[in-house]
């Protein structure tokens, strides 16, 4: 009976319960229309506002901000791994864009709050409080300390580019409920800017379901199974 049981699960989709990671990136690419790509000072810094809304994502307060590799303001760049000294160079990770909290603080919802992780890269000459909100209002903050005492530490002699420095943070919100819907930056002043913003959430969604012929051709089977068996006690 054992024997038969475990050909019978086996035939019958004993699926295991999938765990996958779910992530998403604002990344600010795009957001800032240029008149004359490749021209310094061309571009225009934008408010973000509900320009990720396909994704759920809406923005108050903070604009996108171009980096000088793309002809942008010289408010960036060229960026590198904070405490490197230019060895680790982070432009093709972080690309041409930016968040730029520019009315000391800039949040942003999402309409299908993220459970697993939160992370995001940043500059700044004066730090950054971060908090996260979950379903029941419940707040999650950490704070992270300015990259440089100097704005201009870390570009070489480029003395026109700032916040050249960069470095990673992320947030820990174990105890949130119904997952996060809601994440703010705060600074003193305009001198913090953010990057790849990342969250994900875990999906117990199987990557794919069988096709009905497979099922037929499941069922076909267990019938099988079961005329064998029949046949095998008689």
């Amino acid at each position: 009976m054992p024997k038969r049981h475990s050909l019978l699960c086996a035939a019958a989709l004993c699926m295991p319960l999938w765990a996958q990671s779910a992530a998403t990136t604002l990344g600010f690419e795009d957001v800032t229309p240029c008149a004359t790509p490749g021209t310094p000072f061309s571009c225009t810094s934008v408010a973000v506002g509900s320009f990720y809304s396909s994704l759920g994502v809406v923005f108050t307060g903070g604009v996108a901000s171009r980096s000088h590799l793309a002809g942008g303001f010289g408010n960036f760049g060229p960026r590198v791994l904070a405490g490197t000294s230019g060895a680790t160079n982070l432009d093709s990770l972080l690309g041409n864009s930016a968040l730029l909290i520019d009315s000391s603080s800039s949040s942003f919802t999402i309409a299908t709050p993220f459970d697993l992780a939160f992370s995001f890269h940043y500059a700044s000459a004066d730090g950054v409080t971060v908090t996260l909100t979950d379903s029941t209002n419940a707040i999650f903050t950490s704070v992270f300390g300015a990259t440089s005492t100097a704005l201009g530490t870390g570009c070489g002699t480029n003395s026109t580019n700032f916040f050249c420095e960069w470095t990673t943070g992320s947030v820990l919100f174990a105890a949130a409920v119904g997952g996060i819907k809601s994440v703010s930056f705060a600074s003193t002043s305009a001198r913090t800017f953010v990057d790849n913003i990342i969250y994900s959430s875990v999906s117990t969604t199987p990557p794919g379901l069988p096709e009905p012929g497979s099922l037929a051709l499941v069922a076909v089977a267990l019938a099988g199974l079961g005329a064998a068996s029949r046949r095998r006690r008689t």
